[in-house]
């Protein structure tokens, strides 16, 4: 078992932010203990990948600049203020960080991705640089990519969709708003000040925020006529909590 997970916060403008990503192991797969491969991006050297999502290709993917079962990472550097970028590596090497490869953009006169083998010269997959946490699936039922991530605006939890991993991307859908009525704030997530019960103790003057979408891809279900339904867990800050959401995503015929 292998996992990214971020570390070394450091203070920047009063505000905590996260530094580095590394790659560890799970001693006996146990996630409570890992050990330390490798850095896979530092903030302060030109990191994009300080929150990551990843998914399995197990037949890897047309365009990718390698064969075979393929490890596809999703990231996103400065917290809350960063674009999204794609990294992919073999599968049977991501433990190599010489394995890795990003994505560059796409080549004039040809829709074929290009990819180096240095993260700073990755690609903006879009511009919308208020991105922290992240996730990416492979809805099959659709024959999409779905990313889900948080954002300022439109806030707070945007969606796009794709046909290939590195896009081109959608516009932003929003995927939830903890103000849309009988929904978030009052039922599960806290009105600074209100008289609901949701606040931890002594932060009751701090309101809620929706934040965290990070998909449960082997819920996804097929509902027929180019729908599916999808899950995911949000975080909620105050209470300091984590929910399941669920949403149906339908695809419109090609070419509208």
């Amino acid at each position: 078992m292998y996992i990214f997970y971020s570390q070394d916060p450091y203070k920047e403008s009063g505000r905590d932010l996260m530094g580095r990503t590394v790659l560890a192991t799970a001693h006996n797969n146990d996630p409570t203990d890992l050990r330390v491969l490798y850095d896979f991006s530092v903030l302060r050297d030109g990191g994009k990948f300080i929150n990551v999502s990843c998914v399995i290709a197990p037949a890897g993917v047309t365009g990718l600049p390698l064969e075979g079962p393929a490890l596809l990472a999703w990231g996103s550097g400065r917290y809350r203020q960063s674009n999204v970028y794609l990294a992919c590596a073999p599968l049977g090497a991501v433990t190599q960080s010489s394995a890795w490869h990003f994505f560059t953009g796409q080549g004039s006169g040809t829709p074929m991705p290009q990819w180096g083998s240095d993260q700073r010269s990755a690609a903006a997959l879009f511009i919308h640089p208020q991105v922290g946490e992240l996730s990416v699936a492979r809805v099959e039922p659709l024959g999409l990519w779905l990313m889900l991530y948080n954002a300022g605006s439109p806030q707070e939890i945007d969606a796009r969709v794709a046909m290939s991993p590195w896009g081109p991307w959608s516009d932003p859908v929003l995927m939830f708003d903890p103000g849309w009525p009988n929904l978030g704030f009052g039922h599960f997530m806290h009105v600074a000040d209100g008289n609901d019960p949701m606040s931890d103790p002594g932060r009751e003057h701090e309101r809620g925020d929706a934040y965290g979408p990070y998909l449960i891809d082997r819920y996804t279900r097929e509902l027929g006529l180019r729908q599916a339904r999808v899950y995911f867990v949000l975080s909620t800050w105050n209470p300091y909590n984590t929910v399941l959401m669920t949403a149906m995503i339908q695809r419109e015929p090609d070419g509208e």
